[in-house]
């Protein structure tokens, strides 16, 4: 292999996947491929949400993503046509997506989805193809023509016997005949001249189980389940050509020029007389799965499940390079934690029953890790002792580069300042440290967050010993929660624990509501429960918890929201009762998130709350719930998906993260936290240049700092108090006319007025 470093760094710059979109910045994985199409210059690589273009004459590439208005629900299949210059993608749920390469244009064609007729696990398109330009939809019911000189659907054929539907996996023409490749009912051929739409005009001319198909140089070609490639000359006479000995994966013919067949881990190229020319072998650069292949100006460029993109040398598979845009891990995330100049996030998953072995949910991933400077960085699983379900963060208070990561089912990873790591678990924690589950003695640790005093608190799942803290000193103490869970067998779960400024530790649970524990009060314990009596949640079950700037307990649970007026409560009272926020919509009383299910909240610097709705998005409402300010979600932002199963705010920008399950985004939130002091008061932009419509960013702010700003003979201009720790100012005279060109004074004091700066903005008109 060849190593390209410079080559590697432009990659860096040229493909991070930091898509910025005005407010918005999207960072999307593409290590999960699905597809792979291309034209004379270009592959098109797509994943299940978004795709990658790459210039093989410029060496970089092009995201499309949310950011670029794309809504995929889960892509299955990616074509391009060099003709129209426009590029096709077709979901699981019948959605197909014409994006225009040249105008930028977007359509999103929805007859499929729409289809009354069809049961929804029916609308899954399974792959698509062109002839003469014509585009065929193979889909769970049929086939669906697509016109792409006015990006309509067409007709549909229904081709099973009696009208009925059946599974199309490849829909191809040979010879004036039109050929369905079916998954349960063999080879179906009509003409093409013929009623298409009639069933009665498609005969099965070939009973056998065929994987795929493609036209390649006037021959049809078909492979089988056994690996097999057979050339298709007559209903009795199919001859193998060629025997892989493994899953066909994708079949793709290349101008004619190239018949390329990717299996798991092998890519076989043949010429156009179908002699074997080439045979890349996957182990060379990734133990990943591929899914398909292409070439482009004499490159093989191969996507993979789980590892990126490659770009292959077709002459020298020795010969590679790594063309993934830099991103994290996977898109689907778990949850994120903000850092002094990193993010973090992992990819832990379990059902809404804290179940982390349903299907498909226990995984081996890794910990990725972003900052500005260098972009993402992945930690794979492999350095991480094969801990799996990986779903929590906490930051050390005093040592940032100290981070600790809560498995659901091993335990405790510690990631020290020089990036060893440790593995906590019952072995190495002591009779007070981490315990397993009794009949399969799994960990599972959902709560992670360190006190004032550094200590590590731990919500341990489903023991009796469930709250354990590593102290500052490296020894361990349990406490004991059975007389307040009441389940059977200790039978409760825990996402999230925060820490008040009291030391009291606020604990999510599954089965009983919202636990509240303080060791220094002699381990007092208290449970807001669904009892009217006895907290009033709506639902035992809570997800988020969120210490708003007045020292508000914020509770989301399962079936709406709640608010513990005062987190002092716990020191002095015996009952914790909370109440629901009653907003006025449309002239009537209503209860804000009423029967929501909450994922998560989060307060900003201006004391606001940006609140996660299952399937429904996210909410930025006023500090006492009353305004709604900003709602995204997929229809109106480019939120990827109304599932954000995390919220994280930096501070310091004020930019406020999605982690949704089908990619992480941000948004330019202008609330920053304050600051303890006056000492980094700062304007941005300044100065202000010609043509500039923007607000005037005044950050650094302390809470409630009074702001003045006077032109340079000292009138009065602008004049607010900070509820967080940035102000914006339009510009305007008191709002009723832009300023004129000029300098002017930014006066800041704290409330109390002995502590002060003063900075200049300079505006050019």
């Amino acid at each position: 292999m060849k190593y390209r470093f410079l080559l590697f760094i432009l990659f860096i710059l040229n493909l991070s996947t930091a898509q910025q979109n005005d407010q918005w910045k999207g960072y999307f994985s593409f290590n999960n491929n699905v597809a792979v199409t291309e034209n004379s210059t270009q592959a098109f690589i797509t994943t299940d949400i978004n795709y990658f273009k790459y210039d093989l004459n410029l060496n970089n590439g092009e995201i499309v993503s949310s950011l670029n208005n794309l809504k995929s629900y889960s892509i299955t299949d990616i074509f391009h046509d060099q003709a129209s210059n426009k590029t096709v993608l077709t979901n699981s749920n019948g959605l197909v997506t014409v994006v225009n390469e040249q105008t930028k244009q977007i359509s999103n064609l929805v007859g499929i989805v729409n289809k009354p007729s069809v049961p929804q696990y029916q609308k899954n398109i399974n792959s698509i193809s062109e002839f003469n330009g014509k585009v065929y939809l193979s889909t769970e019911y049929g086939v669906t023509e697509l016109i792409l000189t006015n990006n309509l659907l067409g007709d549909t054929y229904i081709i099973g016997d009696g009208g009925q539907n059946i599974s199309v996996l490849k829909t191809i023409v040979f010879n004036n005949d039109i050929y369905a490749i079916t998954r349960y009912n063999g080879i179906k051929r009509a003409n093409s001249n013929a009623n298409l739409v009639d069933f009665a005009a498609w005969q099965t001319i070939n009973g056998e189980y065929w994987a795929n198909a493609v036209i390649f140089n006037n021959k049809f070609i078909l492979a089988n389940s056994n690996g097999n490639l057979h050339q298709f000359n007559s209903t009795a006479n199919i001859p193998v050509f060629h025997s892989l000995g493994m899953q066909i994966i994708a079949l793709k013919n290349v101008n004619n020029q190239y018949l390329v067949v990717t299996t798991p881990s092998q890519i076989k190229v043949f010429d156009s007389n179908l002699n074997l020319i080439s045979t890349v072998n996957s182990s060379i650069f990734t133990t990943s799965n591929l899914v398909s292949s292409t070439i482009v100006q004499g490159k093989i460029i191969s996507a993979t499940a789980t590892k990126g993109i490659f770009l292959i040398n077709l002459n020298n598979p020795q010969d590679y390079e790594d063309i993934t845009p830099n991103g994290p891990e996977r898109n689907k995330m778990v949850r994120l934690k903000q850092g002094v100049n990193e993010l973090w996030s992992v990819y832990g998953d379990y059902s809404k029953e804290y179940d982390p072995y349903t299907p498909q949910l226990i995984n081996f991933l890794g910990i990725s890790k972003y900052n500005n400077s260098q972009g993402w960085t992945t930690y794979p699983s492999q350095d991480l002792n094969n801990f799996a379900s990986i779903s929590e963060i906490a930051i050390h208070p005093i040592k940032p580069k100290e981070v600790y990561f809560g498995s659901f089912h091993n335990g405790i990873i510690k990631k020290d300042n020089n990036d060893v790591f440790t593995f906590l678990d019952q072995a190495n924690t002591g009779n007070n440290g981490l315990e397993g589950i009794n009949y399969n003695q799994h960990i599972r640790i959902g709560a992670l967050a360190f006190d004032q005093d550094q200590n590590l608190w731990v919500g341990n799942s489903r023991i009796a010993k469930a709250l354990k803290v590593l102290k500052k000193n490296g020894s361990w103490e349990s406490y004991d929660l059975s007389n307040i869970l009441v389940t059977s067998n200790n039978d409760d779960s825990f996402r999230q624990l925060v820490i008040d400024k009291n030391g009291t530790k606020w604990m999510t649970t599954y089965r009983n509501g919202v636990v509240a524990f303080n060791e220094k009060l002699g381990n007092k314990i208290l449970k807001i429960s669904q009892d009217a009596t006895l907290g009033n949640l709506p639902n035992k079950d809570v997800r988020a918890l969120a210490i708003d700037n007045n020292n508000a307990l914020w509770i989301g649970t399962a079936s709406g929201l709640r608010v513990l007026p005062s987190i002092e409560r716990f020191v002095n009272d015996n009952v914790l009762n909370t109440n629901s926020i009653i907003i006025m919509e449309d002239g009537l009383a209503q209860e804000l998130f009423y029967e929501q299910f909450i994922l998560d909240i989060a307060v900003d610097g201006s004391n606001n709350k940006w609140v996660s709705i299952l399937d429904s998005g996210v909410f930025q409402v006023s500090a006492d719930g009353q305004e709604v300010l900003h709602r995204f979600n997929v229809d109106n932002s480019p939120l990827p998906s109304n599932t954000v199963n995390d919220i994280e705010i930096n501070g310091v920008t004020g930019e406020v993260f999605f982690a949704t399950d089908k990619g992480l985004v941000s948004f330019k939130n202008t609330a920053t936290a304050s600051s303890s002091d006056l000492k980094n008061v700062y304007i941005y932009p300044n100065p202000i240049r010609p043509g500039f419509a923007g607000d005037i960013k005044i950050a650094g702010l302390m809470t409630g700092a009074v702001v003045k700003i006077t032109d340079i003979s000292g009138s009065l201009v602008f004049e607010t108090t900070s509820s967080g720790g940035t102000v914006l100012w339009d510009q305007t005279a008191f709002g009723k006319h832009k300023v004129a060109t000029g300098v002017y004074m930014v006066f800041v004091s704290n409330s109390d007025g002995t502590e002060t700066a003063t900075k200049k903005i300079m505006i050019v008109r």
